[in-house]
């Protein structure tokens, strides 16, 4: 086939009669003089002539020997499908012009005195009319290969909720080839328990804002495996408002919910691996310790009762009650100091946040936690393992000795330091006249020397106790 330069009008005039040929062309020819005419003296010549090159405009003769223009006219669409075609006939009818417009004519026009005027503009506009199909063949091209390389499922309902159209994503999607569902209802690839509920949203007839949006919906594979779906959908209407289908968009949520529970046994295991720590530096403190201790005072007091007469088993005792000691010693060291290079499994807001939530389901004390996102900025690893710990181990305190039934905790930002409140409202104590700090506030306390900071606690019997770490943000000057 030849081809035509984009700048070169190519028309092809299929009329027998050549008087009306001579007119059209010499009509034609004023408007195109850059560009040349071809004239076919029958159907069958014009049928030929149409696959041999790239038409801009081909003329058509309604009334021909043999066959009609109307009879050729689908061939020629099919033959021709970028070219703009009018029917020209010496006799109005209309039925005939509707017939020719829907077999695919885009104009009709009725041979007359006049028609050496009208003709040149009938040629601009069926021209017009050409290009913006080829505009729009070109961009619904271009929007269909967007579409089919998405990895979202793109669908579209008629009326009665059978497909009409769905992306090539359904292969990898739900396994099905997009021609396997053309046609099919959409029930085919829901679970039955969501059409009741769903089936009305996913055939939606609503739209702009009412519309449905990140709907989850359960969608059944090929192969009868079942995934969620996040769908918009919006309904579609012709003129005077009739609804003609729903066109929607689906995308695949099955990864996503995967990821999503991995973190929620990840925060799980991260809350149970906190509980067992503090449990075993409790039983450590609380049992193995005093059980030692204990041991360590009926050693001193043997030594005691053998006096000065038997100095080489007061040796022996000696030794063993030393050993008892160090033993205490290195166990105390292990319950207060864990390894520098400790870190995070997780940010540290999240990581309180977990201690939050696991404490609501361990003592009737109801925790809130507020966090400055400027004041989590300001913190390196270490500083954030540290606080963690000491969350750890007011919460330990609070649920064991403060019968409180809220309490607050804050970080943020006061001044040039980060703040760190536990406030709770339960029975208090008198911090004076304590006698013992207590192996909870000491392992604080020391956490606290870790990151330079100030440690103050305020408490009373009855008003509940407050307690407030303060470190630098600029230099590392301990204040304590």
């Amino acid at each position: 086939m030849k081809r035509t330069e984009p700048h070169e009008e190519c028309i092809l005039l299929i009329d027998d009669e050549p008087d009306d040929a001579e007119l059209t062309s010499g009509a034609l020819q004023t408007k195109h003089a850059h560009g040349s005419i071809t004239i076919a003296r029958t159907a069958e010549e014009g049928l030929t002539l149409v696959v041999q090159q790239n038409w801009t405009m081909i003329f058509l003769d309604y009334q021909m020997p043999g066959k009609t223009g109307l009879e050729i006219l689908p061939e020629i669409r099919l033959r021709a499908p970028d070219a703009g075609i009018v029917m020209l006939t010496g006799h109005e009818d209309t039925e005939v012009a509707i017939a020719a417009l829907r077999a695919g004519a885009d104009y009709y026009l009725k041979k007359s005195a006049n028609m050496a005027l009208e003709l040149p503009l009938v040629a601009r506009e069926v021209a017009e009319k050409r290009d913006l199909r080829r505009m729009l063949a070109h961009t619904t091209d271009r929007y269909r290969r967007l579409i089919e390389n998405m990895n979202d499922l793109v669908y579209e309902l008629d009326e009665e909720g059978r497909f009409r159209y769905i992306s090539a994503a359904t292969v990898s999607a739900l396994g099905y080839a997009p021609h396997e569902l053309i046609g099919a209802h959409y029930s085919t690839i829901f679970c039955q328990n969501y059409l009741p509920h769903h089936g009305r949203q996913f055939h939606e007839r609503r739209t702009g804002l009412r519309a449905t949006r990140e709907l989850p919906i359960c969608m059944k594979t090929k192969t009868g495996e079942l995934k969620t779906f996040a769908v918009n959908a919006s309904g579609l209407y012709e003129r005077h408002r009739r609804f003609s289908g729903t066109a929607g968009i689906a995308r695949d949520m099955t990864e996503r919910q995967q990821r999503e529970k991995a973190l929620q046994r990840s925060e799980q295991m991260l809350r149970w691996t906190l509980d067992q720590q503090e449990r075993l530096a409790l039983d450590l403190h609380d049992g193995s310790i005093q059980s030692l201790y204990g041991i360590g005072l009926g050693l001193e007091y043997v030594l005691q009762l053998l006096g000065n007469g038997h100095q080489e088993i007061s040796a022996r005792l000696e030794t063993a009650r030393s050993g008892v000691n160090d033993v205490i010693a290195e166990l105390r060291n292990f319950i207060v100091g864990e390894p520098s290079d400790l870190v995070l499994p997780m940010d540290l807001d999240g990581a309180m946040e977990s201690l939050i939530l696991a404490a609501h389901h361990t003592t009737p004390t109801r925790f809130s936690l507020a966090i400055d996102p400027d004041a989590l900025a300001q913190l390196d690893a270490e500083a954030s393992t540290q606080i963690l710990f000491i969350l750890r181990e007011a919460i330990s305190n609070i649920s064991k000795h403060a019968r409180a039934t809220t309490s607050v905790v804050w970080l943020g930002l006061s001044g040039d330091r980060v703040r760190l409140d536990i406030e709770d409202n339960g029975v208090g104590f008198d911090v004076e006249s304590r006698q013992s700090s207590g192996h909870g506030l000491d392992n604080i306390h020391t956490r606290a020397q870790k990151l330079g900071a100030r440690l103050d606690i305020a408490s009373a019997p009855g008003l509940g106790t407050c307690l407030t770490l303060r470190f630098p943000i600029d230099d590392g000057s301990a204040e304590l």
